[in-house]
Parts: structure tokens; sequence; C-alpha cells
């Protein structure tokens, strides 16, 4: 069984104790599950390995079963979604969650994800891309940014009505998610206007003023390219009518980037 199936299920659990539900309640309830992942990194292993491998290795590492195996486990009957579009996945994840629970698919929703790094192969390859920095520090926003240095997480939150919750710490107003389409620079290259517009969609949708928001959790990686688009972005987006200054910063800084489990790592 891939390491993050096991993990899953134990910050899962945790996830509903901590919103002050009993996981038993919840039993053949509409509860959806949404998983943020990329591929993974101990399936490659074991099929490499020289040891006897059963059946269950499949079920045990398809990715389908990151969620499904929650759902089979606890019991739930709502949307069972494994995700990935990469470092947006568990942003994704918590959009697509939060969609179904408007639209009337589930009536709360288990968004988790997990990142564990096995493979040596990866890294090197990320290197010779030149994502990753050289001495393994996140250095977000900085003029000696070289590269992110990559994390393992495994993370779950667990979202439902505000008339139905018991135990809440935050509240998700809204979401919205676009793709950067055709870029010259190519494919990992990020585009400055479509971080703008996305930013300014979910403010204007959430009919939210932009002079109200007092800190922006960015994605910043450290990346030379990344961050100078992200900042432009934010600058372009949040800057109109401003007069004072916006706190700007990223977790990354101090944990490293966990990839697919970004967006929910700073939860």
């Amino acid at each position: 069984m891939d390491p993050r199936l096991r993990k899953l299920l134990e910050v899962s659990h945790e996830a509903i104790i901590d919103a002050g539900v009993l996981p038993k309640s919840l039993q053949g309830s509409n509860t959806g599950v949404f998983v943020a992942f990329t591929d993974s990194d101990a399936f490659p292993k074991t099929k490499r390995s020289k040891q006897r491998t059963n059946l269950y290795g499949v079920l045990g590492n398809e990715s389908s079963m990151l969620a499904n195996r929650l759902s089979y486990t606890f019991d739930f009957t709502g949307p069972c979604l494994s995700i990935n579009t990469s470092c947006s996945s568990s942003s994704t994840a918590i959009h697509e969650a939060l969609l179904s629970i408007r639209a009337g698919l589930c009536d709360a929703a288990i968004v988790a994800g997990a990142h564990c790094n096995f493979d040596p192969v990866v890294p090197s390859m990320f290197h010779g891309l030149e994502l990753t920095s050289v001495d393994g520090k996140c250095k977000a926003f900085d003029a000696a940014a070289d590269g992110y240095a990559r994390a393992e997480a495994t993370v779950a939150i667990y979202i439902c009505k505000m008339r139905d919750a018991k135990r809440a710490y935050a509240t998700l107003v809204h979401t919205a998610i676009n793709n950067d389409g055709y870029k010259k620079e190519g494919i990992t290259f990020p585009s400055e206007v479509q971080q703008e517009n996305v930013i300014r969609k979910v403010y204007e949708e959430a009919g939210v003023d932009a002079l109200e928001v007092d800190y922006v959790e960015a994605h910043g990686t450290g990346t030379k390219v990344g961050d100078p688009q992200e900042l432009h972005a934010i600058t372009k987006a949040l800057f109109e009518r401003r007069k004072g200054s916006l706190l700007v910063g990223s977790v990354k800084t101090n944990m490293g980037h966990s990839e697919p489990i970004a967006g929910l790592f700073l939860n």
C-alpha cells in the first residue's frame, strides 16, 4: 500500500474529530471526498524491487484509491475524486468541494492530500529544470532566490455549510480557478496576466473589496521566474485605490514546497 493512503486515513479521521463530528455519525452520509495528488514515488520503487508483490499492490497504489479508500473506510456516499493539477491540485480540490456543496452534490466534504518523496530520480529531474534550490532552502521573494526546497505533507480538512458547523476555524468565502493557456516562454512559465485575472475574478464574484485584504498568503516558491510574475499580478489586482501597504508572505520559506498539497498546507 502506498504510504500516502495510510497517512490520508489518519489525518482525515483527525480532521473529522477536530471539526467536532463523530466519524460514526457520518456513515452512509452524503459526504464528498476530494483528494489532491501527483504521481506516486512509492509505486515505481515497488515495481522495480525484487520483492514479491500481489494483486493488492495495484489496489494499494492506484491513484483513484487515494480518494476511494477514504469513502470506503468512512462509508461516505458523496462525490469521490482524486485530483491532479500539479502544484495547484489541493487548491483545485478545495474549489471542486465548494462547488459540490453549493450545488447540493454533497452536504460536507473531506479535502485532503498527501505528498511523500521516495524516489531520488524525481528531485534530480526537478533540479535539472532549475526549479529547486542549490542549498535546499526556499527563499521566497528574496533576491537570492534560486528555486524551492521540496517538502512532504499530509493534510486534511473537513468543510461544511456554516449552519451545520460545530467547530469552525475559518470561513471559505469563494474560490476561482483558470489556466494560463499557451505561452511562448514554455509550459512551465507562469502567466502574470492569468494570475491577475483569477485574483480579480475571485474578489468580484465574492463581492469583496480588495481594500479589505490585509494579508496575502502567496504561492511564493522562491523561483526567479515565478515570484516576480506572482508579485506583479498581486500588485495589479489588489493595489488599485490602495494607499497603504499590503503584507505578502509565503509559508514555504519556513516549510518548503509540498507541491500538490501546497494549497492545503497554508491552512
